[in-house]
């Protein structure tokens, strides 16, 4: 679960870069940025799978360790 995070904020990083790039082009080539929509549609699907994934994860593994430890404690 660690590596998740650095995973998602390597994706977190690309999806700001790709949206700020989409804004830009709204203004540029508006043709342009329609294409690239797409792409930004995508990384905001494989964001929600992640996230659904990770804090399935979570929920399974770290929140019974922490409540066991919370009620010995």
């Amino acid at each position: 679960m660690e590596k998740d995070h650095a995973d998602l904020d390597l994706v977190l990083d690309q999806y700001t870069r790709t949206a700020n790039r989409v804004i830009k082009l709204i203004q540029l080539d508006e043709d342009q940025a329609r294409s690239e929509v797409g792409t930004l549609h995508d990384t905001s699907q494989a964001i929600e799978a992640f996230l659904k994934r990770h804090l399935s994860d979570e929920e399974d593994l770290a929140v019974p360790i922490i409540l066991h430890h919370r009620l010995r404690g």
